[in-house]
């Protein structure tokens, strides 16, 4: 993985451990110790928690349910005959993902799912670019039969709101409350 994931993974509160053989044994060596808010988090906040700021008082990021990102690292083989994903899913159009991903071998490490659109986030094993590799996304309304590139690996981590990130945006946000208050 680049550096700039890595100091990423390090900035969520996460850990890595790379130096494999391979892109999924990569992610597997990732450890993030929570679920994320996304960038953007601000515009979803109840009236309750815009209140509580424009008054001064804190609001917690463990309290903010929407919209989150939870990290994993879960083997996704819907054309890998004899696994679980090939019984369940084993109807998928493989020539739409292919015109999409590219790629020869159709493994994927789902590596995000949120409970806001789109739902799972995804690299295919077979990307040559273990450094930083491609990021795909579906839905669970159309899952796998609509995908889209989403950016890189590292645009994923990117997503994810730090601690440090979460501080920044609440204390604009604080700040523009209480003046909005003021006036």
């Amino acid at each position: 993985m680049n550096t700039a994931i890595k100091n990423r993974i390090v900035a969520l509160g996460g850990d890595y451990h790379f130096g494999g053989s391979t892109l999924e044994s990569d992610l597997r060596g990732i450890d993030l110790p929570k679920s994320y808010l996304i960038k953007g988090f601000e515009d979803f906040l109840q009236d309750t928690m815009y209140e509580k700021l424009a008054e001064g008082q804190p609001v917690l990021d463990a309290e903010i349910s929407y919209p989150r990102m939870h990290f994993q690292k879960r083997l996704f083989t819907p054309f890998k005959k004899g696994t679980d994903d090939h019984t369940e899913f084993g109807d998928l159009d493989e020539s739409m993902i292919r015109e999409v991903v590219g790629k020869e071998s159709l493994e994927f490490m789902i590596v995000g799912e949120t409970d806001s659109f789109p739902n799972f986030y995804f690299v295919c094993l077979s990307d040559q670019d273990r450094e930083n590799p491609v990021l795909y996304s579906t839905d669970h309304e159309c899952f796998f039969d609509e995908i889209t590139a989403e950016g890189t690996l590292q645009d994923f981590f990117h997503l994810l709101v730090s601690e440090e990130d979460y501080c920044e945006v609440v204390n604009q946000l604080t700040a523009v409350l209480q003046a909005e208050k003021e006036q």
